[in-house]
């Protein structure tokens, strides 16, 4: 959860507050998509949560296929360390 919302954060956008939003909503997304699977109650909102992933999705995966990082997730990793 953490380590995939990083790097969805990442993709994301180019200022903090576009990834602070990012990061945020990815881990949001994982735990709604955690409590269905399990059964659990989920969130109210989860219709708008669903188009908020799915908007975040096509972002990170349009700035995937357009600039990707040369050296895959390995890299996505070491920019977070810089």
């Amino acid at each position: 959860r953490y380590r995939a919302a990083l790097r969805i954060a990442r993709l994301a956008g180019p200022e903090p507050a576009d990834r602070e939003h990012a990061f945020a909503l990815a881990k949001r997304s994982y735990d709604a998509r955690s409590k269905v699977v399990h059964g659990a109650t989920p969130p109210a909102d989860l219709d708008k949560l669903l188009e908020n992933t799915r908007q975040l999705a096509r972002i990170v995966l349009r700035r995937w296929i357009i600039d990707p990082p040369r050296d895959g997730v390995d890299e996505l990793d070491r920019s977070l360390l810089t």
